[in-house]
C-alpha cells in the first residue's frame, strides 16, 4: 500500500511512510505543497479500503489521533431552483457537518449539486 500511495501522490520532495501499529500508518511529507494536494484530493481508497487522513502536530502521537471523520464531496439531484448556498448548507449538516457548498453549483446547466460534508465513518 505505501508504495502504491507514493507513486501515486508523486511528491517533489518525498514523502515519508512507516507503519505506526497494524493498520496505522504515518506519512510524512517534506513538501508543503506534496500534502495540501494530498490532503485536498481527499477520501483516499485502497483495494475499497478507505483511507482515513488526519493532521497531527509533533507532541501528538499518531496512536493516539481518532481516525473516524472523511470529508466526501456529495451530489444532490432533483433540486433545481431551490438548491441555495443556505439548503446546501443545511444537507450538509444533515447528512455530517457542512464543510463547503462548490463554486460551481452557480452553473445553469448543472443538473446536480455538489456539498462537500465531513462524516463519521467509525461505524463502517
Amino acid at each position: 500500500m505505501q508504495t502504491t500511495l507514493l507513486d501515486l501522490w508523486q511528491s517533489r520532495r518525498g514523502v515519508y511512510a512507516s507503519e505506526v501499529e497494524p493498520r496505522i500508518f504515518m506519512f510524512q511529507f517534506f513538501h508543503v505543497l506534496d500534502f495540501r494536494w494530498a490532503w485536498m484530493c481527499c477520501p483516499w481508497s485502497f483495494k475499497n479500503h478507505l483511507l482515513v487522513l488526519d493532521k497531527i502536530s509533533t507532541d501528538t502521537l499518531p496512536q493516539d489521533v481518532p481516525l473516524f471523520f472523511l470529508k466526501f464531496w456529495v451530489q444532490v439531484h432533483d433540486v433545481a431552483g431551490l438548491m441555495t448556498e443556505q439548503v446546501g448548507k443545511t444537507v450538509g449538516d444533515f447528512i455530517g457537518l457542512f464543510v463547503a457548498y462548490d463554486p460551481k453549483n452557480k452553473d445553469a446547466g448543472r443538473k446536480f449539486k455538489r456539498v462537500r460534508a465531513r462524516m463519521d465513518v467509525g461505524c463502517l
